[in-house]
């Protein structure tokens, strides 16, 4: 973790159906309820718009001002290592939008217990679900 700009900036890794990508701008929002990543990154590795099961919604910043992404289920994606079944994850043009790979919500902060150390800007994980 980096404070850039003022906001906690992480590098994580992505890992799905064999597939890895290293996302080195994902902003960590507390404020955020909801776990989003950029529709074309998480495309590299396999990750696609499910236009069946998911569920269009608007994300919604300071301000008000809603963006367009799709909410649905994902199983089997890690990030670093924390498994994540069965969890919804957000799709949307956060790249292109705000200037992020990403943003890490309170969702995934709850499910794999992470602590963040903003002294020494170290993040730990608490959950059973790593390998």
């Amino acid at each position: 973790m980096r404070i850039e700009n003022g906001l906690p900036i992480a590098t994580v890794e992505l890992a799905y159906c064999g597939n890895r990508i290293l996302l080195s701008n994902v902003l960590i929002d507390t404020g955020c309820t909801v776990t989003i990543f950029d529709t074309d990154l998480m495309a590299e590795i396999g990750v696609i718009i499910d236009f069946v099961n998911g569920i269009p919604t608007a994300m919604y910043g300071v301000g008000g001002k809603g963006e367009i992404c799709n909410q649905q289920k994902v199983n089997n994606l890690r990030i670093d290592d924390q498994l994540l079944d069965d969890f919804d994850i957000q799709l949307g043009m956060v790249h292109d939008m705000y200037g992020f790979d990403g943003i890490i919500g309170i969702d995934f902060m709850i499910h794999t217990g992470i602590s963040l150390d903003f002294y020494t800007l170290k993040t730990t994980y608490s959950s059973n679900t790593s390998f």
